[in-house]
């Protein structure tokens, strides 16, 4: 440690105690232990907190002396290096010499007489809340608890290690302390001592802790939410770690002037369902969990349910990979969707019209897909690598998608027509690929992508992705990396990720120095369920110097959405763009034909709308009728569709003689949610008399 970090930790120990210690009884007299987060919560009001974050170390003395050995032995503390090695020593020296820790802190942290000397409680407790009414015009005011026992001590302690006395002020019955440019307001409540920040003025901050203090109309800890969060599990012996959130009086107490009231309706909608947010990390376990309504919990029993995934560890490199498993119920997944969306926010019938929807866009009746598939998915990654590749040419993107098989005959039959759907809408029609005994199908050019069915699974992705699943030895897989083993454990959702890949990407894009070598960055593994009370997120990650469960979980859920970012929606553009070929290819023909006509008679033909006037609201094809193409424009260009199509077709001409122009567009909606999609290519008359076009199809909402 250097003279710096020596005085951060001077003035972060003064502060912490000045800014609490004045709610202790005057004189200097004992208090009682600070309160724990049960105890917190029986004097705060359900209707109004939005936040109590609590730590709690039964013997501050002991897990000071613990923490600073696993500093010193951690595997996350480079080797080597001169700021290591000095980092280190300086460590060893805090941990043998007591005076070294005295004129560090200013006691001992190790003796727990020597934190009652100071005026501090060795049952370390520590408590942050947040109250929806507790707010000033610069936003919501913190509120603190801290482990005072003796308030002269500490005020004196605190004098010490800051160089100057903190300055004590009365307002009416509120006292005040500041320490250089921060004041807060501290009382007592209860058997706690807490300080209110002031960030306006130290008259708001008494107002809130007024408020604070007053008896509360439902005390938090009868609030259902709160004991659920609370009672998810114990802490262990040595305390830990516990937060909870109430979704709506979190929503309500960062609502800003510029909150709409749709916005307002969304925050509650999604509140009534979600209503809070528990987490708890201690020495041994971390987990966090969203509670959710009856409903919430009735609707995601709908999109996922708990089981077991198929043996799929092998197909996931064992370097440099991230995957994200989830175990659907495809049978009322859509039911299950429209259960969580705000009212209004999807058209009236949108559950039962999906099944079709997305069926046509497969080309396979969606029964037979509940039929065939069994609702696992995982989606794989190279995140680094993709992200590599956004920023110029390079590889084929690595990434996979592995859908686990029900029925494998049923299987085959809708890879059947899902092939077959995709050959009338290329124009090179798919190719058949053998991998050992194993055979699918082929499509694309400058990128190859693959479907493959393998025993009990179907693989999608770049042809060299599925090749080398297909083959890939088990000690080069995820198959030989045991913390990965949530992607095949009793779970609806698991996510394992190489964080060392990710952040070598990161780094050289923003070159940074970090505290710990990359090699030492532990991976991520993180798993969640649906069950009585909510969605718990949890982790079973057991890598020496893993971060702690609960953050696993946490970033779990970001590298999942990563996921679902790449390989997922790769899948549903790969199908989409396979019928985006009809576009441009009508889009060409009418082009041409106007070209031919121009030249053929001097002057371009009539405009002539979209054609045909409507198309199915489900994304399905158009079947043409008669008569439909009779128009005397479409006739002139030698233009008409006379098998099933997904777009409408119109040529808009403006202008008469040079100048004038013309353009040939076409419009879908592949997924039939109303949003459209264009693809259209312009020309003109120069002054010479000449067709000056467009360099190419301009495409807008290529995938809608």
């Amino acid at each position: 440690m250097d003279g710096e970090d020596l005085v951060k930790v001077r003035v972060g120990w003064g502060m912490c105690a000045a800014l609490a210690i004045g709610a202790c009884h005057a004189g200097g007299r004992p208090s009682a232990p600070a309160e724990g987060p049960a105890e917190l919560a029986d004097l705060l009001d359900a209707e109004h907190t939005a936040m109590l974050v609590a730590v709690d170390l039964a013997d501050g003395p002991k897990e000071a002396a613990a923490i600073l050995e696993g500093a010193i032995a951690s595997p996350l503390l480079p080797d080597g290096s001169p700021q290591a090695s000095a980092i280190r020593a300086g460590l060893a020296t805090l941990a043998r010499d007591a005076a070294t820790r005295r004129a560090r802190v200013g006691f001992d942290p190790f003796v727990a007489a020597e934190w009652t000397a100071v005026g501090l409680d060795p049952h370390l407790r520590i408590a942050i809340v947040m109250d929806d009414r507790l707010r000033d015009d610069r936003g919501p005011l913190s509120t603190y608890v801290l482990p005072v026992r003796d308030r002269d001590k500490a005020l004196a302690w605190a004098g010490r290690m800051l160089g100057a006395a903190p300055r004590v002020t009365r307002l009416a019955d509120c006292e005040v302390i500041s320490v250089g440019e921060v004041a807060a307001a501290v009382g007592q409540l209860g058997r706690d001592f807490v300080a209110v920040r002031a960030q306006s003025s130290p008259e708001a901050a008494c107002a809130g802790l007024r408020t604070l203090r007053a008896t509360p109309a439902v005390r938090l800890s009868a609030s259902a939410a709160f004991r659920s969060a609370l009672a998810d599990s114990a802490p262990d012996a040595r305390g830990g770690y516990f937060a909870y959130q109430s979704t709506l009086q979190l929503t309500r107490l960062f609502a800003g002037p510029s909150s709409t009231p749709a916005s307002a309706a969304l925050g509650a909608h999604f509140a009534a369902l979600f209503p809070a947010i528990g987490a708890r990390a201690t020495f041994s376990t971390g987990h966090f969990r969203v509670l959710g309504s009856e409903a919430a919990r009735a609707a995601l029993g709908q999109i996922v349910r708990q089981g077991a995934a198929p043996p799929w560890r092998a197909r996931v490199p064992r370097e440099g990979w991230s995957a994200m498993r989830a175990a659907l119920d495809l049978a009322h997944l859509f039911d299950g969707v429209a259960a969580l969306a705000p009212t209004g926010s999807l058209p009236p019938g949108w559950a039962a019209a999906q099944p079709a929807r997305v069926g046509a866009l497969l080309g396979v009746p969606w029964s037979d897909v509940v039929a065939a598939l069994d609702g696992h998915v995982l989606a794989a990654a190279d995140l680094a690598q993709i992200a590599a590749r956004s920023t110029g040419p390079g590889e084929d993107p690595a990434f996979l998608l592995v859908l686990g098989v029900r029925d494998p005959a049923r299987a085959d039959r809708a890879l059947t027509g899902l092939r077959a759907t995709i050959a009338r809408g290329e124009r090179v029609p798919p190719q058949t690929v053998r991998i050992g005994d194993r055979e699918g199908f082929v499509v694309g050019g400058a990128l190859p992508l693959a479907v493959v069915r393998d025993g009990s699974q179907v693989l999608f992705g770049p042809l060299s992705a599925v090749r080398a699943a297909c083959t890939r030895a088990r000690g080069d897989s995820l198959d030989a990396t045991e913390v990965a083993r949530a992607l095949e454990g009793e779970h609806a959702w698991a996510v394992y990720a190489d964080l060392r890949s990710i952040m070598r990407t990161a780094l050289a894009r923003q070159p940074t120095t970090l505290p710990v070598p990359i090699e030492r960055i532990p991976p991520l593994s993180a798993f969640a369920n649906v069950d009585a009370t909510g969605v718990r997120f949890g982790s079973d990650s057991a890598v020496p110097g893993a971060p702690p469960g609960m953050s696993n979980a946490l970033a779990g859920a970001f590298v999942t959405g990563m996921l679902a970012a790449t390989a997922i929606p790769a899948f549903l553009r790969y199908i989409k763009r396979s019928k985006t070929s009809e576009a441009t290819q009508n889009v060409g023909a009418i082009y041409r034909g106007t070209v031919a006509y121009y030249e053929q008679h001097g002057r371009l033909p009539a405009s002539v709308g979209p054609t045909p006037k409507r198309l199915p609201t489900d994304g399905t094809k158009h079947v043409p009728v008669a008569g439909e193409w009779d128009h005397p424009t479409w006739r002139a260009i030698s233009f008409a569709i006379g098998d099933p199509h997904y777009y409408q077709y119109e040529l808009e001409v403006a202008g008469k003689g040079k100048g004038a122009g013309f353009t040939a567009r076409a419009m879908g909606d592949l997924d039939g949610d109303g949003i459209y999609s264009t693809f259209e290519r312009a020309a003109s008359i120069d002054a010479s008399g000449n067709i000056r076009g467009a360099a190419g199809i301009y495409i807008d909402n290529e995938l809608e």
